[in-house]
């Protein structure tokens, strides 16, 4: 074949090329063969997965033979492709390289953000620089390549040198034998000034060959740059990722301050993540975020930023993120993992995307303890047959980070910036450092280039340095300027904060300003008090304004924005967070105080808890000081639920991220100085109460069920479905809190489930009547949703006035859940106590069995522990093993009620679910 005709048949490819790349850049997924023609693209895609410059598996860009609409469907949403840290370190390692030679004039292809567009001509770039290199990279350099060398055989420019930089290990020889390009490895590609090279040192010489001054720096487009000072709000309910971001920042020298969005803003509803990707899961949380600023209007944004907040809307940027874990080897097909199963991915042999489910199902412990049984038996399978034994134990742990601007541009449009990074790991057989209280993935996991096999856990700045995370970052603050940041003044909020503590306006909270009958706060709190005095002013409690159990009227407005007044005990702590710009828990003046103050300690430290869990706006933004001194250890009990919530999957925020644990008053002092510092006081929105649907009738016997609004525990969810099926049946009409996800929506689907099984059995025969109700709050609405199908549901203003309205039942019954479930025990607690409530009236708790193994333990343990032992039989307190057994308390208190109601005949289930076996 003659040259002419190998360039003629390399230019028909190119343009089969770049049309199939623009097809899977625009997610459309075109149709691939691998083993066919243009079969070399899926090598090349697998190589870009393999070496993180894309953050799928290669099927997922594609359609393969053989796959249809449920296939494509479960490949993801493919139309946003991040820039890769990987792409971005080969930018910066070429300048390194070639600066020192004086060689500055390049651009290595797929990096410049503006021009990760397909609407965009890649040739533009011939204009902007004096050189072009396709180093290692993903579809969009491959992208340009193609077009770009495809636009010189039709007689476009050449005299801007166009070079393919290959490794040793052949990254590009897909694309190199797949597309014929070895016709250009010599004279033939000097014509067309096309050049090979295999690695920085041959790309130098061949830009020293050239014979141009490659001294002047490159054009850049204009593209977002955060300045100096710049406001980062990162949109999310997961406090650790913005203590995570600050520390990254920080570490990098980037001068930036990151705040919760939703310490500013009103919270944005949950994205449902079905996208099945990471930037398209990030993509739904940022439509989300954009609808509630618009919802607001620019006017009240600016409002609340320049106004209220003293910052500058142009230098506010918000910040996303989505974060996974990969596998080689499918260690979650194994049924130990059936308790998660409908939450992954059955297209992808790994979490991936998915990995925030299988930790709500499970304690982080136990699912790496199963991770181990799971291998276990694929090696004893893989001998039995004949095969070697060994199982790939390597990890990738991935983050996408997306940055938008906060207020539109001229074009009434927001910039979108995407990154991802990940890293390479090996799976830890036991987690290090073990004797660690709370544990994470990266005690787990041993980075593959980390000498000595040290885990994650055992760096002391890898989260700041070389987590995926960190790497992401570094990737944004290349692109969007933040580098330059470390050799500018730092500027802090100190001379504000100082000025404010000075003058005392600065307001803090104890668990003693709750209490109308302690004056002052407590002898052994006086040390910490008598520090911090002139400083700081001490809420009082008074007067009882504060005291959770004792009723006082409060204004709220309804969905027709009239005030009115509502009698409420539990809002009181409500106020008293409005009126606190900090929380200090401190210590309790003699041991007895522990029983007698045992409910109001425990809803001041859950409340809080909570309310930095659900972002509520008057905590969410205030500092949270816990003072456990070792004299008198005041919230052990506290702190010993707080572990096993968090260690069993019920709790996820790491303890540091919600709450300061100090241990001597001096600690807390600097404590409270420094979280302070940045510290900006609450914006309160008005919310208001509204409600529709049917109430349910005086004469059905009421059950308040609580549990989990997140766990993804396919057992225990249908444990909860199951029981609201039989209280169903039975006649009762249950409450809940109205989520869409977790327990909380089985209790509501149970009830729903009964009336069409009743419709399918009984042919038109009267059903026993029953009823459901959803009672919300609007801080917890935007993350749980809203069973708005039930019979009844309100949203109340806040998560105080919700459980006083939970309140109002027969029975309760409280099945496995977190801090919000124990927040809503002791307040009925605290109610019973005050005789807001009848004292008699049934708290059942479901300490029902969870993990697996060696981490098999109860929900409930340490709470059940800490209850004083008069309790119990005072306000008719029982613990039992399973939701059965509560079934049969509650059927027995129901027959001793005038609310009696013959259950109707018939049993739908195995109940309940069976525990996985050992």
């Amino acid at each position: 074949m003659s040259v002419t005709e190998q360039l003629s048949g390399l230019r028909g490819r190119l343009e089969q090329t770049e049309e199939t790349l623009r097809a899977i850049l625009g997610g459309q997924k075109p149709y691939l063969d691998p083993n066919g023609p243009q079969g070399w693209l899926f090598e090349q895609l697998t190589r870009m997965h393999a070496g993180f410059f894309i953050p799928e598996s290669a099927k997922s860009y594609v359609m393969l033979p053989g796959e249809g609409a449920r296939e494509r469907e479960l490949k993801g949403d493919m139309r946003f492709h991040p820039l890769a840290y990987k792409l971005v370190l080969r930018q910066k390692s070429l300048e390194q390289r070639l600066h020192n030679e004086g060689i500055k004039n390049f651009k290595v292809l797929g990096v410049d953000y503006a021009l990760r567009d397909t609407a965009r001509n890649p040739t533009d770039q011939m204009t902007q620089a004096g050189a072009l290199i396709l180093s290692r990279g993903d579809l969009y350099s491959l992208w340009q390549f193609s077009a770009i060398l495809k636009e010189r055989f039709e007689g476009g420019r050449s005299d801007i040198p166009l070079i393919l930089q290959n490794t040793a290990q052949g990254f590009w020889n897909p694309a190199i034998g797949g597309l014929g390009l070895g016709i250009l490895s010599g004279e033939t590609g000097k014509g067309f000034n096309v050049h090979f090279s295999d690695g920085p040192h041959d790309t130098l010489e061949i830009l020293r060959s050239h014979g141009r001054n490659f001294s002047s720096d490159p054009q850049t487009e204009p593209a977002l740059r955060i300045e100096p000072g710049a406001t980062i709000l990162v949109v999310t309910r997961n406090s650790k990722k913005v203590h995570e971001l600050q520390s990254i920042l920080d570490t990098q020298k980037a001068n930036v301050r990151v705040l919760p969005f939703c310490n500013l803003f009103p919270k944005p509803m949950e994205a449902k993540e079905t996208s099945r990707s990471y930037a398209g899961n990030n993509m739904e949380k940022v439509a989300k975020a954009w609808e509630r600023l618009d919802e607001m209007g620019a006017d009240a944004v600016e409002e609340i930023l320049r106004n209220k907040k003293g910052m500058d809307p142009q230098k506010t940027y918000l910040w996303f993120d989505d974060r996974g874990l990969e596998f080689t080897e499918p260690f979650l097909d194994h049924p130990l993992f059936d308790e998660c199963r409908s939450y992954l991915n059955p297209y992808k042999m790994m979490p991936g995307a998915e990995m925030a489910h299988v930790n709500k199902s499970m304690s982080l412990e136990d699912f790496y303890a199963r991770i181990e049984m799971s291998l276990s038996d694929m090696e004893t399978k893989r001998r039995a047959g004949g095969l070697p034994g060994a199982v790939d134990r390597t990890a990738y742990d991935r983050t996408n980070y997306i940055i938008t601007s906060l207020m539109p541009g001229e074009n009434g449009k927001r910039g979108v910036y995407s990154f991802t990074a990940a890293t390479n790991d090996l799976l830890s057989e036991y987690p290090r450092p073990a004797q660690d209280i709370y544990k994470y993935s990266e005690h787990y996991q041993v980075p593959k280039n980390m000498p000595g096999g040290r885990t994650k856990a055992e760096i002391s700045d890898y989260i700041e340095t070389m987590s995926s995370m960190a790497l992401a970052a570094k990737a944004a603050m290349f692109t969007l300027g933040m580098e330059d940041h470390a050799a500018r003044a730092q500027a802090r909020m100190r001379a504000k904060f100082h000025d404010a503590a000075r003058s005392g306006r600065w307001k803090i909270g104890t668990q003693h300003s709750l209490r109308a009958d302690t004056y002052g706060h407590g002898k052994a709190s006086k040390g910490i008090i008598n520090r911090l005095e002139g400083a700081y002013k001490f809420l009082e409690g008074n007067g009882g304004q504060y005291d959770p159990r004792i009723p006082r009227l409060h204004d709220i407005y309804d969905d027709k924005g009239n005030r009115v007044q509502i009698a409420s005990s539990l809002n009181n702590f409500y106020r008293f967070a409005s009126d606190a710009n900090a929380f200090m828990l401190t210590s309790e003046e003699r041991r007895d105080d522990r029983e007698k103050f045992f409910a109001i300690r425990l809803f001041a430290f859950f409340s809080l808890v909570v309310g930095k869990q659900v972002f509520d706006p008057a905590i969410a933004g205030s500092p949270f000081i816990v003072l456990n001194r070792v004299q008198e250890r005041s919230w052990d009990d506290c702190l010993s639920i707080y572990t096993h919530l968090h260690r069993n999957g019920f709790l996820g925020d790491k303890p540091h991220h919600i709450f300061k644990l100090c241990h001597a008053r001096e600690d807390a002092e600097k404590a409270l100085q420094k979280m302070m510092e940045n510290y900006i006081p609450n914006n309160l929105p008005q919310s208001r109460f509204w409600e529709k649907g049917q109430k349910p009738p005086d004469d059905l016997f009421r059950v308040t069920v609580y549990c989990s609004a997140t766990s993804t525990n396919n057992r225990l969810r249908q444990n909860a479905r199951d029981f609201s099926f039989e209280l169903a049946r039975y006649g009762c009409s249950i409450r809940n809190g109205g989520g869409m996800d977790g327990l909380m929506y089985e209790t509501s689907m149970g009830v729903h489930d009964f009336r069409r099984w009743w419709a399918e059995k009984h042919d038109g025969q009267p059903m026993p009547r029953n009823h459901v109700s959803s009672i919300q709050c609007e801080d917890t609405y935007q993350s749980e949703g809203l069973c708005d199908f039930n019979d009844y549901v309100c949203v109340h203003p806040n998560i105080f006035l919700r459980m006083d309205d939970l309140q109002t039942t027969d029975a309760e019954a409280f099945l496995p859940g977190g801090a919000g479930t124990v927040q809503e025990l002791v307040a009925s607690l605290l109610m019973r106590e005050a005789g807001l409530i009848p004292a008699n009236r049934p708290m059942i708790i479901v300490n029902a069995e969870i993990g697996h193994g060696r981490h098999r333990t109860r929900v409930y343990d340490p709470l059940v522990e800490a209850i004083p032992e008069h309790y119990f039989e005072k306000y008719d307190i029982h613990v039992v093993d399973d939701e059965k057994a509560a079934l049969q308390l509650v059927r027995e208190y129901q027959a001793a009620s005038s609310k009696y109601v013959p259950p109707a005949p018939g049993w739908r289930s195995v109940f309940p679910a069976p525990f996985p076996p050992q």
